[in-house]
């Protein structure tokens, strides 16, 4: 049988003898190059294979015919495409509905679920199956019964990819997960290989390394691979894959919820929240959204997500204070609000700011009701506002992660508090490394400390209890030249985590 999805190769093989079968005989490898997505010297060299296998036949110049053996292949790789997919849908898919699952943890009607075989049961895990992202923060990774969806990275090829050619690119995130103890974390590389191996045409005239300059030649040494490469690491805040250097509200639009405790205890303090959190709605810009939310004996939606600033910080300024603590109405309003609000917005990254001086009415209630919006793709930020605020609980319950959990002792250090989310928020994810691939990996061969805290000027440890995302991704330019062809390379990447209570940031890792 032959097996066209085997490989990234055997694939375009494929495709490249469809068009060749579809455009016969006048081939213009141009044309073909833009319809499968690889480079006209690409195409140029697996047309040369395919007339050496005696699939394609040349005519003259630009002309080409495929062979009686060329149809055979191609009838017999299309039957066994169309097999594998009356396969998925008629034997994978037409099965999935029919399986039955233990849920690992409450599961609500119409939740997505991941499923996994564990002491010969079908198990179902609530909130997989969507962006992953989503779930890293309403999971509980250090839990000793989820040790079994964690994995030692030791032996693990994260890349292994055949065939690279220039335009393609790729992307991988790391999530690590700092259980019980703080702890100072390192990120390390180390570039194995960068190997020339044989060359091949047309790669035989343009390597400089190649002293004989002919197809298919041995030739030893450095490739070219590495130095051409460019890699960006950096601290991936939201898990998304996705480096956002200029801010989340930047690279795509920001809808954030202001919800605010407004209950008897903080009549001293109404004013203090009013000023910082309308500071907070200038650093905004379109098309950023903003809505208004408070909290006492009930929740209201003071003003719906808009790009009306002004309409924003009006709402705010009519806050007054009384009753008591219903957090759990506030969360659950937002979240309303964020998700299925009139002018929310599918895609759009959500975030949550509560700010509270006190503790909920009820713990229970407002811990599912953070819950139930981290799921929903919600980061939540948590304020504590003075010695009365329940400031654990909302580090450990509420908010995000530790991280995502501030501190206003007094109600005067709201404005900074304010300032230091919207620099999370606004300002962008920050950079690790950036080069080609053998300049990344010399800089993290050195070692590269990783900060618990980017809000922050000096370098800090990871709390316990918390997730980092690390993004790596590559890029081979289409302006890359055929020196890199049949070039390979490897590396490794690591981390290592080093108990911060008895160990000054000197005695990191180096």
């Amino acid at each position: 049988m032959i097996d066209v999805l085997d490989n990234k190769r055997t694939a375009t093989r494929f495709r490249i003898l469809v068009e060749i079968a579809e455009r016969q005989p006048a081939v213009s490898q141009g044309e073909i190059a833009d319809a499968v997505g690889v480079t006209s010297q690409a195409v140029s060299e697996y047309i040369r294979e395919l007339v050496e296998d005696g699939f394609v036949e040349k005519e003259g110049r630009s002309r080409y015919r495929v062979t009686n053996e060329g149809v055979d292949w191609l009838f017999g790789a299309a039957t066994d495409v169309r097999r594998f997919a009356d396969h998925v849908t008629d034997d994978v898919l037409g099965s999935v509905q029919e399986d039955a699952a233990i849920a690992l943890k409450p599961v609500n009607e119409g939740q997505t679920v991941t499923l996994s075989i564990a002491d010969g049961l079908l198990q179902a895990r609530p909130g997989d199956g969507e962006a992953w992202e989503n779930n890293l923060t309403g999971f509980d990774f250090c839990a000793p019964e989820n040790d079994q969806y964690l994995v030692n990275g030791d032996g693990i090829s994260i890349f292994n990819l055949q065939d690279v050619k220039p335009g393609d690119s790729g992307e991988m995130t790391v999530s690590l997960h700092i259980c019980d103890n703080p702890a100072w974390v390192e990120m390390s590389g180390t570039l194995l290989s960068d190997d020339e191996n044989s060359v091949t045409e047309p790669e035989a005239g343009d390597d400089p390394n190649n002293t004989t300059p002919q197809p298919n030649a041995e030739i030893s040494g450095d490739g070219e691979l590495a130095e051409s490469m460019n890699v960006t690491v950096w601290y991936d805040e939201d898990c998304d894959n996705v480096y956002e250097p200029t801010g989340t509200g930047e690279q795509q639009e920001l809808e954030v919820a202001l919800v605010s405790d407004v209950s008897g205890s903080m009549s001293q303090e109404i004013g203090d929240l009013q000023s910082a959190a309308k500071d907070f709605v200038d650093n905004l810009s379109s098309p950023d959204e903003a809505a208004a939310v408070s909290f006492s004996d009930s929740a209201s939606l003071d003003q719906e997500l808009t790009t009306n600033y002004q309409a924003v910080k009006d709402a705010i300024d009519q806050y007054t204070s009384g009753g008591s603590t219903n957090m759990s109405a506030g969360i659950s309003t937002a979240q309303n609000e964020l998700i299925n609000g009139t002018n929310a917005t599918a895609g759009a990254s959500k975030v949550m700011i509560l700010l509270t001086d006190g503790s909920p009415d009820s713990t229970s209630a407002a811990t599912a009701a953070a819950t139930s919006a981290k799921d929903a793709g919600i980061r939540i930020f948590t304020i504590a506002l003075g010695a009365g605020a329940a400031t654990s609980y909302l580090e450990n319950n509420i908010a995000s992660s530790p991280t995502d959990a501030f501190v206003a002792p007094d109600p005067a250090d709201l404005d900074t508090v304010y300032a230091e989310i919207a620099q999370v928020v606004l300002a962008g994810e920050q950079l690790i490394a950036q080069g080609t691939l053998a300049e990344v990996m010399t800089t993290l061969a050195e070692g590269v400390p990783l900060d618990g805290d980017r809000s922050t000027e000096d370098r800090q440890p990871y709390p316990g209890n918390t997730t980092q995302c690390v993004g790596f991704e590559w890029e081979l330019p289409t302006t890359v030249e055929n020196e890199v062809q049949s070039d390979s390379v490897s590396f490794d990447v690591s981390f290592t985590a080093t108990q911060s209570r008895h160990n000054p940031e000197t005695a990191a890792p180096q």
